[in-house]
């Protein structure tokens, strides 16, 4: 073979190459497969691709049409050490298979939450959004809406602990003139005493819709205020502006497209990065646990930061 032709050998084009996403959440699929399609351009490969959850291959399936996407009988479970796994099919064990996620603990230190896909598969990193597919339904309110997202699956930690605060910029949305949908799963959700519920002064749109749904109540809306959730990844996937009050880890970490971060990086902050945080209870603050200081990463958030930030969208976005 000559030095020109081995310059432009591709040894998995037009071969089968599997890619798992190595996550159970929302926003880290919505963050990883755009680089999945990337991949698949760049090397003219055959892409299969698993998801640890499956529910979420209807917002991608039919805008991808040339990747397969494989369902739930290739997922395993150990129950006993709460393990998820891949199980692969015969035929791929001589195949080209890539993990995106698999070394998190130790990246999510370090680089933003998309760049572990592109680096796992040896891409140039740079934002990209996935191209979600979302029922195409009449909003769920006539007048202009805001959606809000109170909630987080993750614990505690990941919360606007700010005493009352949702309600206090429900109040100040209304007063310009927005309705205000709160989009959660659920209307409560507590993590060791700590009781989370929507604002009382918020249109209750919470239950157990479908994504699709979801996302066409976020591409509908005017823009989104949530916590670094899921929610705040579809609500950026269909093109939204983003407002994200998060304490936990560093605006870096997020995405950064039509999104105002609110922090306050004058108190302690950016937890998520270190190896304080044990990955399996989020409910706790690691730097100051069970003093006046915990949580003050977003406790130090105040209203008017918010204010702030929803003035700004309306400026530059809207």
């Amino acid at each position: 073979m000559s030095s020109k032709n081995y310059k432009t050998y591709n040894p998995i084009k037009d071969k089968v190459v599997y890619v798992s996403l190595n996550t159970r959440a929302l926003g880290d699929t919505l963050a990883w497969f755009p680089y999945v399609e990337e991949f698949r351009i760049k090397h003219g490969c055959f892409v299969r691709c698993l998801f640890k959850n499956t529910e979420y291959i209807d917002l991608f399936k039919d805008n991808y049409p040339s990747i397969e996407f494989l369902d739930k009988e290739y997922i395993g479970e150990n129950k006993e050490d709460n393990l998820t796994y891949f199980k692969l099919p015969l035929e791929a064990h001589n195949s080209v298979a890539y993990n995106i996620g698999f070394n998190w603990d130790d990246v999510r230190k370090q680089i933003p939450l998309q760049k572990v896909a592109s680096d796992t598969l040896g891409l140039p990193y740079q934002e990209r959004r996935p191209r979600i597919v979302y029922d195409r339904i009449e909003p769920p309110v006539l007048d202009k809406y805001v959606c809000i997202a109170v909630h987080s699956t993750g614990g505690q930690l990941k919360y606007w602990n700010y005493p009352k605060g949702w309600e206090i910029v429900v109040k100040y949305l209304r007063h310009k003139g927005y309705k205000v949908l709160a989009i959660d799963l659920n209307e409560e959700q507590n993590y060791d005493g700590y009781e989370n519920i929507i604002p009382f002064n918020a249109m209750n749109r919470t239950g157990r819709i479908s994504l699709k749904v979801r996302a066409s109540d976020l591409y509908n809306c005017s823009f989104f205020i949530g916590t670094g959730s899921g929610l705040a990844w579809l609500a950026w996937a269909v093109g939204k502006p983003v407002i994200m009050i998060h304490g936990m880890t560093e605006d870096w970490y997020e995405f950064q497209n039509k999104c105002v971060h609110v922090q306050n990086k004058e108190v302690c902050h950016g937890c998520w990065h270190n190896h304080k945080l044990d990955l399996r209870d989020w409910s706790t603050c690691p730097e100051h646990r069970a003093t006046e200081r915990m949580f003050e990463c977003t406790k130090k958030i105040t209203p008017p930061m918010v204010f702030k930030a929803i003035d700004k969208v309306e400026n530059e976005y809207l």
